[in-house]
């Protein structure tokens, strides 16, 4: 939502820009995990398939960006987040409390590394918010725990998306390197607001991105 539309100010290709950003998203990725890791609101049996499915398909969607208009997916992305948006903000429990898991097979947690996988690699913003509510509308987890389970996918699709674009010659260290300090700095200080003031602090912060991406993924559609 900030990084990406940054590097693209500053004038870097779409391709560029987008294997440069995954420097800067492991970076917080790394920092937020090891928050909610020490503090033991992972779930580790849906997260480690997610994520192993997650890199693979994460390089594969890098791989389609280097050789298509990652624009394509806009308009797409746009219409859902308008309907997700809409959901929570009439679904005032939304996140707040754990459930009864919806879905119990580990299927549907590969299912999600692909599908999350790909569009990270591919185009990328958003994808921490669409594992939040996957995590909490399909898997019934309390908002804490989706940020936590969240941050790590986020991760290990990071991680794969970078690998292809630096084979590539697509990241641009001289911006990279010193955004990824920057996000590590931020992804801590996120990580560890979000464990002190739980799911009731989070869900205002999770609005707030959920309506800023749609807004911003408006504006570059129209402008």
């Amino acid at each position: 939502m900030i990084s990406l539309p940054t590097f693209l100010a500053l004038g870097l290709p779409p391709t560029l820009a987008l294997g440069t950003n995954k420097v800067v998203g492991i970076s917080t990725a790394i920092a937020s995990s090891a928050c909610y890791g020490a503090s033991r609101s992972i779930n580790w049996k849906v997260v480690i398939p997610t994520a192993c499915f997650g890199v693979m398909a994460s390089a594969i969607g890098a791989f389609t960006a280097t050789v298509t208009d990652p624009t394509v997916l806009r308009p797409i992305i746009l219409i859902g987040l308008f309907l997700v948006a809409t959901y929570l903000l009439f679904k005032n429990r939304f996140g707040l409390q754990e459930r009864p898991k919806k879905l119990h097979h580990p299927f549907w947690g590969i299912l999600l590394g692909v599908g999350v996988g790909f569009y990270d690699g591919f185009f990328g913003p958003g994808t921490g918010t669409f594992l939040m509510m996957a995590f909490v509308g399909l898997f019934g987890e309390e908002l804490l725990r989706a940020s936590a389970n969240s941050r790590l996918i986020n991760f290990a699709t990071n991680l794969g998306a970078l690998m292809l674009f630096a084979s590539r010659g697509q990241v641009h260290f001289s911006y990279a390197l010193p955004g990824a300090i920057a996000a590590f700095v931020g992804g801590l200080c996120g990580a560890t607001w979000a464990i002190r003031k739980g799911s009731k602090a989070i869900r205002p912060v999770f609005i707030i991105a959920v309506w800023a991406l749609m807004i911003k993924l408006v504006w570059d559609l129209w402008k």
